[in-house]
């Protein structure tokens, strides 16, 4: 299930975007907000992870699948409208892409008008990416909870509770010196996640320093088995 279910997204994705970019993989219409997804590659083992690539080694390095329709991408046109990027994955804090672009658009002095939104587990916090937060516009990271300390490696195997301390630690140290950084929480509603709802709101009062801490809950929808 978990397969197909990739394939028929790939396919409303690829029909999403048709009418948008030519026979020669170029933009015909210029965006306001990208919303990009270059590689599934993720550290992770969710049960409930659509994305084929889940089961990849956390020492395998991700497999650049788009090669020269990203590079055709970095262009100063197709970036001239737009004021906002959201990142997902995969994890997009191991994405080589997500480093390069944000490179790209801050050498063509777009960042300021940009709102950067990352979609992460957050098992991972690159220095070398977060130091060039402080040169966009906003910077929101919402971390994917989906269980309680206790349950956490059952369902996310194998991200554990005290990395997610670790990492949310080093944030709050980062917004104390980048005030456009905010920090926000989702939790996927599951069969599996359902159970640990309550814990996991009591666990995350110990990030009230960051603000809101109060999730965004997303029902699953597909795989269906999963509701």
């Amino acid at each position: 299930p978990r397969q197909n279910y990739s394939s028929e997204m790939s396919e409303e994705f690829a029909a999403s975007v048709g009418t948008m970019v030519s026979e020669t993989h170029r933009l015909t219409r210029y965006p306001t907000r990208l919303a990009l997804n270059y590689e599934p590659f993720c550290n992770l083992r969710c049960m409930t992870c659509s994305v084929v690539d889940a089961f990849s080694s956390v020492t395998k390095p991700a497999v650049d699948t788009v090669g020269a329709e990203f590079d055709g991408l970095l262009t100063e046109q197709n970036f001239s409208r737009v004021n906002e990027i959201i990142f997902s994955g995969g994890e997009p804090l191991l994405s080589r892409h997500c480093k390069k672009l944000l490179k790209f658009v801050s050498d063509l002095d777009r960042a300021k008008n940009i709102d950067l939104i990352y979609h992460t587990n957050l098992s991972v916090l690159p220095v070398e990416e977060t130091a060039i937060w402080g040169k966009f516009k906003r910077v929101t990271i919402i971390v994917g909870i989906d269980a309680d300390p206790h349950s956490i490696e059952y369902v996310r195997y194998p991200l554990k509770w005290a990395t997610l301390e670790k990492n949310l630690s080093a944030l709050s140290a980062f917004v104390a010196t980048i005030p456009n950084l905010q920090i926000r929480f989702s939790y996927l509603v599951t069969i599996l996640s359902l159970p640990h709802l309550g814990r996991a709101l009591s666990a995350l009062t110990a990030f009230r320093h960051l603000g809101n801490v109060v999730p965004s809950l997303r029902i699953i929808s597909k795989p269906s088995h999963f509701r």
